[in-house]
């Protein structure tokens, strides 16, 4: 395998999750994403000791470590200035709390939700957006830029890369880049987009981060890979073929799973 397969397989956790897993984390530097930032309310208080319980935890960790920024109702794209103005805010704060642990990526949510079909990559609608999105990104990538934290933005409703691709290649900016989910992209497959593979190819030059998950095709279950219909032979072929060292992240509901995750996706002979 390519030196970006071979790296060990990371996890997406909550700050009460991580002394359970913590060993294991440690074990080989492994990457971690700290999802703490979208619980509703959290930088409304001090969330100091938090970012400082994790550093503790954390002492002796080799790996690269990453945040998920708050997420609900919260476009890149925002049009209203009052609502454009909350959610500056509230990503200037998840990069502070990056900050803290020394984060150097930060997942935000794609802002496009319908353009179409699996053959339709654009529409009209399309420059609004990304005129939007040069506005309200502008400041937070300078800041990102400054901590050196890589915003990596995630499909979500996406059916095809089209629109993501068109939007982070207009910015050219290095601290912006993709990340692809994969539950995600195989319930669009199911509708018509692109297989899970295809999305990792597509995206390869500007490819960031992974959260690797799996599902029915039906719904986002973030079951563990192999509990689902995803061809991971398929994916992890993608990834060895891709020139890119992206942050490869289980993110999964039962947190139990995670170990076993990794060890069984590692294991896969190319």
């Amino acid at each position: 395998m390519a030196n970006h397969v071979n790296r060990k397989i990371g996890a997406a956790l909550l700050s009460e999750e991580l002394p359970e897993l913590t060993s294991w984390l440690l074990e080989g530097g492994r990457d971690l994403e700290i999802q703490e930032p979208v619980r509703r309310g959290i930088f409304d208080n001090d969330w100091r000791p938090i970012t400082n319980q994790i550093n503790q935890l954390l002492d002796g960790f080799t790996g690269r470590i990453g945040i998920h920024a708050p997420f609900i109702g919260m476009s890149i794209s925002p049009m209203d200035p009052k609502i454009k103005a909350v959610i500056h805010e509230r990503l200037m704060q998840a990069l502070d709390f990056a900050a803290e642990i020394n984060g150097t990526h930060m997942v935000v949510h794609s802002p496009f939700f319908f353009f179409g079909d699996a053959y339709l990559p654009h529409s009209t609608d399309l420059n609004l957006f990304i005129d939007l999105a040069h506005e309200f990104l502008g400041p937070i990538l300078e800041q990102a830029a400054k901590i050196k934290c890589t915003v990596v933005v995630e499909n979500i409703f996406d059916k095809n890369s089209g629109p993501l691709k068109t939007l982070i290649s207009s910015f050219d900016h290095p601290f912006l880049k993709h990340s692809i989910d994969t539950g995600h992209a195989h319930i669009s497959h199911t509708y018509g987009g692109p297989s899970v593979d295809s999305w990792l190819q597509q995206v390869a030059p500007q490819l960031g981060h992974v959260h690797l998950q799996d599902n029915d095709g039906i719904s986002d279950r973030h079951w563990a890979p192999g509990q689902g219909s995803i061809n991971w032979f398929a994916v992890l072929s993608a990834l060895k073929g891709i020139d890119a060292d992206p942050r490869l992240i289980l993110e999964l509901r039962d947190k139990k799973r995670i170990p076993a995750a990794a060890d069984w996706l590692e294991q896969i002979d190319l």
